[in-house]
């Protein structure tokens, strides 16, 4: 009987002992998943807020991205053209999401034609004196204007470009393009775009809005959180702009957009009442969702969130 229970007392220490074993290996493997998630966690927060770079004109690509995407612009033989671009440390759809770190980028604009081929001196030589940006005429030789910024971080932060041009010479826009490209330090992306500015045979045409994102009336959307809403023209006159605010709010950001204050005739809640024309013929303006994102809405939906009417 001793023997058996020598044996029995045995087997139960041995079993505590793997037991034990098992319980640590387990606690340490669970530890060490954990901080290895938590690493994965911050790395990617630390990653995506160098993403934090953007403009109300330019698109976010990666460094190897060659190309510049187009981006048409109306413009007005009536009066003088005046379009500012901005390059922000910020989503474009949440100002609340900003740039903890200071962004220091290179900003580039160069006159180009529609394929975004920098111009020949020849063709500069047309060109001299006809834009300006920020107050400085471009490089008569190379036909580019080049600045240096830093944005802060912390706090949202915008930069702008204000590109002019006066009306007697805005039908020479017809014939080239602007290409834009603000390029930080050290980041994998960058900002770029092709504007073209044409007038043609559209100094009246009338103001219209729709949402950059939203292509087709069956899309699904419920994978949008925010939306940029276009609105472009060129005859001066009054516009209303009405949202539904069950759905969506016009970000603070983008009520800046209507400088001087004088452009605004009224606004309350869920609309806005403008005065537009005479100081840019085109404005992006970000909707953030409110009240979350209704089940199954679709591209049609969308469009019933925000209307745009001319009053006068």
């Amino acid at each position: 009987m001793k023997h058996i229970k020598n044996k029995t007392t045995y087997w139960i220490l041995l079993w505590l002992i793997i037991a034990g074993l098992g319980m640590l290996i387990t606690g340490t493997y669970a530890a060490y998943t954990r901080a290895e998630y938590v690493k994965r966690v911050v790395a990617s927060k630390n990653e995506s807020s160098s993403y934090l770079f953007s403009s109300n004109y330019m698109y976010m690509k990666e460094n190897s991205y060659t190309e510049f995407p187009l981006r048409i612009i109306p413009v007005s033989t009536q009066a003088d053209l005046s379009l500012t671009v901005t390059v922000c440390n910020y989503l474009q759809s949440d100002l609340t999401r900003f740039s903890e770190d200071a962004i220091s980028y290179t900003f580039t604009a160069a006159l180009a034609d529609i394929n975004g081929n920098l111009l020949s001196s020849e063709k500069l030589s047309q060109y001299a004196g006809v834009i300006s940006i920020s107050g400085t005429q471009y490089n008569a030789e190379t036909g580019t204007y080049t600045a240096s910024g830093t944005l802060e971080g912390g706090t949202a932060n915008t930069h702008f470009y204000e590109i002019r041009c006066s009306k007697d010479n805005v039908d020479k826009l017809n014939d080239i393009c602007i290409r834009l490209e603000a390029v930080p330090e050290n980041s994998p992306v960058k900002l770029v775009a092709l504007l073209s500015m044409n007038s043609g045979t559209r100094s009246d045409t009338p103001w219209t809005g729709k949402f950059a994102e939203v292509t087709d009336d069956d899309q699904d959307t419920t994978d949008i959180d925010a939306f940029n809403y276009v609105i472009s023209g060129t005859s001066e006159t009054t516009v209303k702009i009405n949202w539904n605010t069950a759905r969506v709010m016009l970000s603070p950001w983008s009520r800046q957009e209507f400088s001087p204050d004088s452009q605004v005739v009224s606004e309350g809640e869920g609309y806005i009442e403008v005065k537009v024309g005479a100081v840019a013929q085109s404005y992006t303006l970000q909707f953030y969702r409110v009240n979350g994102i209704p089940s199954g809405e679709k591209g049609a939906d969308v469009k019933g969130y925000v209307s745009l009417t001319e009053t006068s």
